[in-house]
């Protein structure tokens, strides 16, 4: 029993059956006000709970789309139903309009008694539009003649698409850096172009005429090597004392073999004339010129930049 009465009585036995009666009723009560709370809080949820209602079942016009909220920018689809309830097998295109102007159409062949279901694809724009469907080009595909269908044209539905929601303020932050970063471009540009012509123009002068002068002093030094190579040829030559008949493996004297080396070996480079080829190089080529003096600039201004952030301290 949920709720018993326990009386009170005077005799050991019976008050100690009055504190069990007392405790059982105690718990029966508990359990029934949990009972009482679950139940009220289930009820409600199958009593009084309204049905959501979701888009679907069967279509309320004859088009219909593939999803209902739209949003400028999203990409839906357009259904419409066609049937054939003819004799013979038609076909024809099915054209989509939105607000009377043609988006696609979609070809269609039927068989007797056959239904289908045609669909485009449509990236909807923000605004109110009506939205229908038309049959073009019906004909019998049997006969290729053209045949009149009992339904044409579709009635129009109405959609509202709403404005695409606002980018983030991140975005927007960035698009507002962009278009300023891109007014000063578009300002200083013809600036900055004249001012990179005069230096090219002034450095590929220097360019060439220093490849000039190096290619005029590395011209006349050769000219100068071979005179005197000749000239020392031709002494050493009469000094040792060589003849055009000399024999090969013939024993000569230690002076003559001396001479004799001194002919043959080759004159060294100096390291003036070598740093003047090397430097030839770079000026006669603009592929090797203008890489080079653009690492030189790019050190100049890493040896200031360095030099204004890092500065030696006063010492007192």
């Amino acid at each position: 029993m949920l709720f018993a009465f326990c009386g009170k009585n005077s005799f050991p036995q019976e008050k100690s059956q009055y504190n069990k009666c007392a405790v059982n009723a105690y718990k029966n009560r508990r359990i029934f006000v949990f009972l009482l709370l679950l139940a009220g809080s289930v009820y409600p949820t199958f009593s009084f709970a309204d049905t959501a209602s979701v888009s679907g079942g069967f279509p309320s016009a004859t088009l219909w789309l593939s999803k209902t909220a739209l949003t400028d920018g999203d990409s839906v689809e357009i259904f419409a139903p066609v049937y054939n309830a003819s004799d013979g097998r038609v076909e024809g295109d099915v054209s989509f309009l939105v607000d009377t102007q043609p988006i696609g159409s979609v070809h269609f062949r039927l068989d007797q008694g056959e239904t289908k279901i045609v669909s485009l694809s449509w990236s909807a724009k923000e605004g109110t539009h009506n939205i229908s469907g038309k049959i073009l080009n019906a004909t019998n595909s049997d006969s290729s003649a053209s045949v009149s269908l009992s339904g044409m044209q579709t009635e129009a539905i109405q959609v509202t698409v709403a404005a695409p929601p606002p980018p983030p303020v991140i975005v927007q932050f960035f698009n507002s850096a962009g278009s300023a970063l891109g007014s000063v471009v578009s300002v200083s540009l013809p600036a900055i172009k004249e001012a990179a012509r005069a230096v090219f123009a002034a450095a590929e002068s220097v360019r060439m005429q220093t490849a000039t002068a190096l290619q005029n002093s590395l011209a006349k030094d050769t000219n100068v090597a071979a005179e005197k190579s000749s000239n020392s040829i031709a002494l050493n030559t009469s000094e040792a004392g060589i003849s055009g008949g000399a024999v090969l493996g013939q024993e000569i004297s230690g002076r003559d073999a001396a001479n004799l080396a001194a002919v043959v070996k080759a004159p060294p480079f100096s390291a003036l004339r070598l740093l003047e080829h090397v430097a030839f190089f770079f000026f006669a080529s603009a592929w090797a010129f203008y890489p080079l003096l653009l690492l030189i600039i790019l050190a100049i201004f890493y040896f200031f930049a360095k030099r204004i952030g890092n500065p030696h301290p006063v010492r007192a």
